[in-house]
């Protein structure tokens, strides 16, 4: 954690930017520059990059070039909000996972709100 809270480059990973162009290059994109310089390995909660040594420059551009925020771009499907850490709810292009990220959202909060059921065993 230090080497997000002390930052060597002088880009703070925390910070709070107006675009988001911004935000993606300094604390998304920033973040994993700096977990990689320091020499540590990053992972990947989708599937199909799990295993992928992202550190390798041939690596770099495993999704074509391609936004995998946007709707079916992820080998023509879009991706699933729980394989993702951040649901990009606001994002114009990104708007499948959106809308299934608030169903799971209404159904965690029904599930919260709803009486718990005693089981008895017998």
């Amino acid at each position: 954690m230090l080497l997000l809270l002390n930052p060597k480059d002088g880009k703070d990973v925390f910070g709070c930017y107006n675009t988001l162009w911004d935000v993606t290059v300094n604390n998304e994109l920033g973040i994993s520059a700096r977990i990689l310089n320091f020499g540590f390995w990053i992972d990947s909660l989708q599937t199909k990059y799990q295993g992928i040594d992202f550190s390798s420059i041939e690596n770099r551009n495993c999704n074509a070039g391609k936004n995998p925020y946007f709707d079916n771009n992820v080998d023509g499907i879009t991706l699933d909000p729980y394989e993702v850490v951040f649901v990009k709810y606001n994002y114009k292009n990104y708007r499948q996972a959106a809308d299934r990220a608030g169903v799971y959202q209404n159904w965690t909060l029904r599930l919260a709100s709803a009486p718990q059921q005693v089981s008895s065993s017998g």
